[in-house]
């Protein structure tokens, strides 16, 4: 059974690393789901599969999903990844989105207050 087949990643900033860790569905076969690859149709080049656990997945255990994010420029991207098992009737599809943008803060070496009367 499908628990979530979608990442949003919202207002990441540029030239950082984002991940979101979720569980995609849950084994409620009688036997163990072993997926034979996660294939990125969209998306590689800002997405990534940094933890997974898709050699197998136990019955009633979950099928967990951990993806980064890592943006270069400001912008909406979207990305597509498919999971394929000869355990399952059909492949399973996960819908990446994130945001990215820049930082507004800036960094200062010194401020001059003035001259201070004490």
């Amino acid at each position: 059974t499908i628990i979530d087949d979608s990442f949003d990643f919202v207002n990441s900033l540029v030239n950082s690393n984002k991940s979101i860790r979720k569980d995609i569905l849950i084994n409620n076969t009688n036997s163990k789901i072993v997926f034979d690859k996660a294939e990125f149709i969209l998306g590689e080049e800002v997405f990534s599969i940094t933890n997974d656990n898709l050699s197998g997945v136990n019955v009633g255990e979950n099928l967990i999903l951990e993806i980064s994010f890592q943006p270069k420029s400001p912008g909406f991207y979207s990305g597509l990844i498919k999971l394929s098992s000869n355990d399952l009737c059909s492949s399973i599809f996960i819908d990446l989105n994130g945001n990215a943008v820049k930082s507004n803060i800036q960094l200062i070496d010194k401020v001059d207050f003035g001259k201070v009367d004490c």
